[in-house]
């Protein structure tokens, strides 16, 4: 199993916070609400939460070399702060010396059963327009 890093762990909180929503076309929507701006859209739930890691994991890149603020994202384990300087120092050595998965290798919960479970609990089933 390969090691997590801080960001790592930073991204799949986001993701845990998604609220998913369907286009009146059958498109799933995903956002996270502290990341306001971000929307994934997918033609089924695993394209959508494709598209809000590659977002999420952009948008934490972009933060990083901009020096943006990140939100700070509470956890039953404690509180993920990407904004201070050493865990910043942390995650750019850390990106340094792996290779970001491939979408085929993410993992985004413990298995197919529990992926399944995550999308049909993932927040809100409301529709939305198409804009």
């Amino acid at each position: 199993m390969p090691a997590t890093s801080i960001v790592d762990d930073y991204l799949l909180s986001a993701m845990l916070r998604a609220r998913k929503s369907r286009a009146e076309n059958g498109t799933v929507v995903l956002t996270v609400p502290e990341f306001r701006g971000i929307v994934a859209c997918g033609a089924d739930g695993r394209q959508a939460l494709d598209e809000l890691y590659r977002l999420l994991e952009d948008w934490v890149r972009v933060s990083f070399e901009k020096g943006y603020q990140l939100p700070v994202l509470t956890t039953e384990g404690g509180v993920i702060d990407l904004n201070r300087a050493d865990v910043r120092a942390l995650a750019k050595s850390s990106r340094d010396v792996s290779t970001a998965p491939s979408e085929g290798d993410r993992t985004y919960v413990g298995g197919p059963e529990e992926f399944e479970a995550f999308l049909e609990g993932v927040g809100s089933s409301d529709s939305v327009t198409d804009r």
